[in-house]
């Protein structure tokens, strides 16, 4: 038999958040000394889980797999429920079966859709080694992956990760699995391995990293058929690993690609995005969806068309891939899903942990996300492109970072504007983004998370519930939250929000805001400013203006630039620095 995907348990290392794997009932325990389940007489363990259950519908409908089964080892007698979650979230039971040490429990064949799962009941003390999703019988193809992190100035976190994905891949030998670690920084060491190539880079950001390490598995290695983008502390189970690698070797379609979920660090069971959509800005899809819970599973198998995959963890056939563009960081992924060359899907148990996008946030991060957002809709033919697009991606976050106060951001969304404003040459001539980050290095230190005692702010409002009558609302809006009050309207005292505040009446007449970052215990002080809203209210509107004036030949110039920018030959003179391809 052929192992689909093993059954695991949470770590130290990732997460230890029970209810992602397993269910104990009663007098039921993990050891993670010797990692066996254990069970006392009449008690229980439920896999109804986001990584123990098994998306049979996705299996059956995108790989050549038809048999299905259920392989447990252990000693002691208990009893194994198998149970089916149909598309309609309507649990049913399959197969019940008493048993004495191991066993091997097929999955009906008509069952071809949603999700499996199982229950062991202990009818005496019962321990359990190994439990296992199988197969036999079924079509394989010969694939190669190589796993590509690019890494730069992380060498703690990015040396953890290869020592885990390398320990993964000694176990696991007869994966055909290859690590590849790009190093932006020139200096990680690590250890000399068989299955693993470094290859110092130029700081060319997440996107010239990531072509490299492609460029290596599609030029100087051609035995490669497929790649896996990762970050490079590659937070997800090496399990996720193992079930990519078993749905691309049983893959119907050669086209198929697997995008990891991404699930918050600061609350682990909750799911940040799962596949994502891209109209004027990112869509995460499946947005917050707490996963611990078992009836939220099938709500997470339940398919949408998705633009693209986040690059902390995203499989495809290197045949069908083109090279990304260059934005340096944030929205190259987005771009690379963009070309539609692939056929994606995701799984539940297949993800990765990942910080809070909304603690990330800065002037930089704006800037980025500005311009990222705009050079879609320029460059992607089948994005809408006129001047109400743009100018909708452009002042929606404009307006509402100026409400908030956060003008930095706002300079740095003028900022990124100007810089697209000056035509694809300018990425091309910039690509390592030294002048830019120059440029907006003062705007990221103003508003630069701080350590804070939150206790010394006594003249500051917190934990305030938020109820606007609709006259408030309108007033908020007539005066542009604030802006255009007289500041004898405006409260003495200020206020303390969380980090990740965007309700903009929250801001409304208050002098002072607090962002704060509870876990990290950082924060931000923002004060309302009247002239510098103005004026730089006053330098979007004739950014704006130069933006409806050339539109019809920027357009031109990115749609022409498009195919060079992201071609090997173009990638080539980045990386050796040849001026004759």
């Amino acid at each position: 038999m052929d192992i689909l995907a093993n059954i695991i348990a949470p770590s130290k290392e990732l997460c230890l958040e029970e209810n992602l794997y397993f269910r104990l009932i009663n007098s039921s325990w993990y050891s993670y000394k010797d990692n066996k389940f254990y069970l006392k007489k009449g008690s229980e363990i439920i896999f109804d889980t986001y990584f123990n259950s098994f998306s049979i519908g996705k299996w059956k409908n995108y790989t050549s797999i038809e048999e299905v089964y259920l392989n447990i080892k252990g000693k002691g007698k208990y009893i194994c429920y198998l149970y089916h979650i149909n598309i309609d979230n309507t649990v049913t039971t399959i197969d019940i079966k008493e048993v004495e040490n191991s066993t091997i429990i097929e999955v009906p064949s008509e069952i071809k859709d949603g999700i499996v799962f199982f229950k062991i009941k202990a009818i005496n003390d019962v321990e359990l080694d190994e439990i296992k999703w199988c197969t036999k019988n079924a079509q394989k193809k010969n694939i190669k992956l190589g796993i590509s992190i690019t890494t730069f100035n992380r060498q703690d976190a990015v040396k953890k990760s290869v020592n885990r994905i390398l320990n993964f891949l000694h176990k696991n030998n007869q994966l055909n699995i290859h690590l590849v670690v790009v190093d932006n920084g020139k200096n990680v060491k690590l250890p000399s391995d068989s299955k693993l190539t470094l290859i110092p880079n130029e700081n060319l950001g997440g996107s010239g990293g990531f072509a490299r390490g492609l460029y290596y598995l599609k030029e100087e290695n051609k035995d490669f058929t497929h790649c896996l983008f990762m970050d490079d502390d590659a937070s997800c189970e090496v399990e996720s690993i193992y079930r990519t690698y078993k749905l691309l070797e049983y893959a119907k379609d050669e086209k198929l690609a697997i995008a990891g979920a991404m699930f918050l660090h600061d609350r682990p069971f909750i799911q940040w995005e799962n596949g994502a959509k891209f109209n004027k800005h990112c869509i995460p899809l499946k947005n917050m969806l707490d996963l611990s819970v078992w009836h939220n599973l099938m709500l997470n198998e339940i398919e949408e068309e998705f633009d693209y995959g986040g690059w902390w963890f995203f499989a495809f056939p290197i045949k069908y891939a083109e090279y990304p563009y260059p934005f340096f960081v944030r929205g190259d992924d987005v771009n690379f899903g963009l070309q539609k060359r692939f056929v994606q899907i995701t799984m539940n148990g297949i993800g990765t942990w990942g910080d809070d996008f909304l603690y990330k946030e800065s002037p930089l991060t704006k800037y980025l996300d500005t311009r990222n957002h705009l050079l879609n809709h320029l460059n992607v033919s089948f994005l809408k492109d006129d001047f109400i697009t743009l100018f909708i991606i452009f002042w929606r976050p404009l307006i509402k970072f100026g409400f908030m106060y956060k003008y930095a951001s706002v300079k740095a969304q003028n900022e990124a504007l100007r810089d697209v404003l000056k035509g694809p040459e300018f990425f091309e001539k910039n690509i390592q983004m030294k002048e830019v980050f120059n440029k907006l290095k003062p705007l990221n230190e103003e508003e630069k998370p701080k350590e804070i005692d939150i206790n010394s702010y006594k003249d500051f409002d917190k934990n305030l519930v938020f109820k606007w009558p609709w006259l408030m609302r309108i007033l908020k809006i007539t005066t542009l939250n604030g802006h255009l009050l007289p500041k004898l309207f405006f409260k003495k005292r200020g206020i303390i929000l969380d980090k990740r505040e965007h309700r903009i009446g929250a801001y409304f007449r208050r002098k002072k805001v607090l962002l704060y970052n509870f876990r990290e215990k950082k924060g931000i002080l923002l004060f309302h400013n009247k002239k510098r809203f103005f004026s730089l209210l006053i330098e979007s509107i004739i950014l704006s203006g130069k933006l409806v004036c050339n539109l019809s030949e920027l357009r031109k110039k990115y749609r022409n630039a498009y195919s060079y920018l992201t071609s090997k030959e173009y990638w080539e003179k980045q990386f050796f620095k040849r001026q004759d391809i």
